[in-house]
């Protein structure tokens, strides 16, 4: 049963509020996260002597460039979640593939990017639903 058009709308309606919802539970997250690395880096200068490798910066910066996709897909779903994934990507290619998931329990980053990037791929879902020429091409 073909769908209508009707209820095609429907459908990436409720796939962009899902998406919407879903993303500020994270925003608000990403910022309390945030907010609590910049203080703790200005009240912690001993932290800040001690090295460590170049490539942990990655994670966080991936998980910051996340959740400003996950803003932007607001305005621009496309471009918005194509950056929310694509910084998933990156930060589980350099946990996992550059400093291999070491850590006690490694799945938990698995797990919260997995969080990440399901609203990333409902708006994508919903932007590629909602482009004017779909409906003619398949």
């Amino acid at each position: 049963m073909a769908e209508t058009g009707n209820e095609t709308d429907r459908a990436t309606h409720i796939i962009r509020r899902i998406a919407r919802v879903w993303s500020i539970l994270i925003i608000i997250i990403g910022v309390v996260i945030l907010v609590g690395e910049i203080y703790e880096l200005f009240n912690q200068a001993e932290a800040l002597v001690q090295p460590y490798p170049w490539y942990e910066n990655l994670i966080p910066l991936g998980l910051i460039t996340a959740v400003l996709g996950l803003v932007l897909a607001w305005r621009w779903e496309g471009p918005g979640a194509m950056l929310t994934i694509l910084s998933v990507l990156v930060v589980l290619f350099v946990f996992y593939g550059i400093i291999g998931g070491r850590g006690e329990q490694p799945w938990i980053v698995a797990l919260i990017m997995l969080a990440v990037l399901v609203p990333g791929l409902l708006f994508l879902t919903s932007w590629w639903r909602s482009q004017p020429g779909r409906d003619a091409a398949a």
